[in-house]
């Protein structure tokens, strides 16, 4: 069986980290199958080793653009569909071509083109107008779609208008690198007087930092509480980031708040086992990949009580309004000034994460793509 892996919208943060893991699991668990990875000419995320089942095929424009990508899926997919005899195309993203030859199985692993966080922004919502339209087509002509929560697929089913008995809900795993010691010391990445709390997350409007942030400077009135805040991840938004920005500087928190941007993936685990306490403030997530690698670094959790995050960590987290200061500063507090607490939260963390495993993913993923094929 040919199988084309359509990777044209991996940019960075849960798809990157999706590929980086999916591609070696698939290789090793579907030897009897043929995979194609297609890509575009700036996506140099992808450009690693392939297994060897696997070929690439790089297409498309040579710079990022979402309406250039849709476009090109559209109107030139089909056709390379044909001419390379797939019998099944994945999609990681549900935004693909209409007009697919052979049977399609999609992911539906982000909400966001759902989400009305961002009101104020136009363009914003044009782009996901465009998309949210796009997806309820697609949607309905997959075979099957893949949700990475049982949060996300109860929340998109009755947006997407679609038939129930074809969504699956699959979890996301998390690489073995986080349950092993950090190749290097977290000193090398941070080096601060404090130790610190962390998030790893994308900056955007929908991950809540200028709360966070506020929260934060309330902890920081209490002397015996004597931490930085740490935040890493890809710069997605200029109009958040320089929101964030003002936030620090308006509460006078230069020297105990630090941006580390995107941190290269090999060197997370450091990062995560050299915190005290990991944070996830935010508003909307589907599964939230930083939740399991927290737990799989063994160390405690404290994260919103909306949306996946409860289904994914469990008793595993301890969980706050994100839409209350006062409530993230008293969970914050609690978890911070009990240690048999957070001993507790991490013996739950490593109990919960056994369920979260690349190779049931890929090999969950498999059987779906081959149940499309003798559906057709």
């Amino acid at each position: 069986m040919r199988i084309l892996i359509n990777g044209l919208a991996v940019f960075r943060g849960g798809s990157k980290t999706y590929f980086l893991n999916i591609i070696p699991h698939l290789g090793r668990l579907a030897e009897q199958h043929e995979f194609v990875l297609l890509h575009s000419h700036w996506q140099e995320m992808l450009n690693f080793v392939l297994p060897p089942n696997f070929t690439r095929i790089v297409v498309g424009p040579k710079r990022r653009s979402v309406p250039l990508r849709v476009l090109w899926e559209q109107t030139r997919l089909p056709g390379l569909l044909r001419r390379e005899r797939i019998d099944v195309m994945f999609s990681p993203v549900p935004s693909t071509t209409l007009f697919s030859p052979c049977p399609t199985v999609i992911a539906v692993r982000d909400l966001n083109v759902f989400s009305t966080l961002s009101l104020k922004d136009w363009r914003y919502l044009a782009r996901n107008w465009t998309l949210r339209a796009l997806t309820r087509q697609v949607a309905k002509r997959a075979s099957f779609l893949i949700f990475v929560s049982e949060y996300s697929r109860d929340a998109a089913l009755g947006m997407l208008g679609v038939d129930p008995g074809k969504a699956v809900v699959i979890y996301h795993g998390t690489g073995a690198q986080f349950f092993e010691p950090a190749k290097r010391p977290p000193s090398e990445l941070f080096s601060g007087p404090r130790p610190y709390l962390l998030t790893v997350s994308t900056v955007q409007t929908h991950k809540n930092y200028p709360r966070m942030i506020e929260a934060f400077a309330r902890l920081c009135h209490n002397p015996d509480l004597g931490y930085d805040y740490v935040f890493a991840g890809a710069d997605s938004s200029q109009a958040e980031f320089q929101r964030v920005q003002q936030r620090i500087n308006q509460l006078n928190l230069k020297g105990r708040v630090h941006y580390l941007g995107q941190v290269p993936y090999q060197d997370l685990p450091a990062l995560y086992q050299g915190a005290s306490l990991f944070v996830l403030p935010s508003l909307l997530e589907t599964f939230g990949h930083p939740l399991v690698e927290a737990m799989a670094s063994g160390i405690p959790i404290v994260a919103s009580n909306v949306t996946c995050m409860p289904e994914v960590c469990e008793d595993a987290a301890v969980y706050f309004n994100p839409y209350e200061v006062d409530d993230m500063v008293n969970v914050l507090r609690l978890v911070l000034e009990d240690n048999a607490l957070r001993e507790r939260l991490v013996a739950a963390g490593r109990q919960r994460v056994k369920n979260c495993s690349w190779t049931t993913t890929a090999r969950q993923l498999v059987d779906l793509i081959e149940a499309a094929t003798n559906e057709d």
